[in-house]
């Protein structure tokens, strides 16, 4: 059975909080030494965060974190008054941290999305036009494709096509390379840049 001690658990709460780069992963580990449970953490999109395997049970205790996301906590036992006031102490940091990875995923987006227009105003309109129909040429993120055939299409010459691949490669935005008769493999390595096209 599991001997709860909460003052044990605040103060490696506390050197989680102040002695770790991933704050968040630090917090999970703590709750799941001194709780021996599985857990796993959600955010608001449904997307697991963490996930941490300890014991395999089956019983679970779902805990909201604002609009965050949530708690999942799962073990055979119930949890004391202690371990339950342990929880509610662990959600003050979990709230702040989730509110923190969001707001850097937010920012993040923002600056690829800067990133992915300021490359794309760089383009003339020929370019422009071949960045479009070489997103197009493959379903998924990556493919081949037939530069003479695009050229063709929109009656423009190669070089343009080889023009545009390698300011969107220097941008870090797609990685191009020659597979001689078989085409060009290109590999788009932000969905932002499918995303922005599209809008024009």
């Amino acid at each position: 059975m599991n001997n709860f001690n909460l003052s044990l658990f605040i103060k490696h709460l506390n050197e989680g909080l102040s002695n770790t780069s991933d704050m968040l992963e630090a917090v999970c580990d703590i709750i799941v030494m001194h709780f021996f449970v599985d857990l796993k953490l959600i955010d608001s999109s449904g997307i697991i965060i963490i996930d941490k395997q300890n014991q395999g049970e089956s019983q679970k205790r779902v805990i909201p974190i604002t609009t965050l996301g949530k708690l999942i906590l799962s073990r055979s036992t119930d949890f004391s008054n202690d371990e339950a006031l342990g929880i509610d102490i662990a959600l003050g940091p979990l709230i702040v941290l989730l509110k923190t990875r969001k707001d850097n995923i937010k920012t993040n987006r923002i600056e690829r999305i800067n990133k992915v227009r300021a490359t794309v105003n760089t383009l003339s309109f020929s370019e422009l036009e071949a960045a479009t129909l070489i997103t197009k040429a493959f379903e998924t993120n990556e493919g081949l494709i037939n530069a003479g055939k695009i050229a063709k299409e929109l009656n423009i010459s190669r070089s343009v096509i080889t023009s545009t691949l390698r300011k969107l490669e220097s941008s870090g935005l797609l990685e191009a390379r020659s597979l001689g008769m078989k085409g060009t493999y290109v590999r788009i390595k932000d969905q932002i840049l499918i995303d922005e096209l599209r809008k024009l």
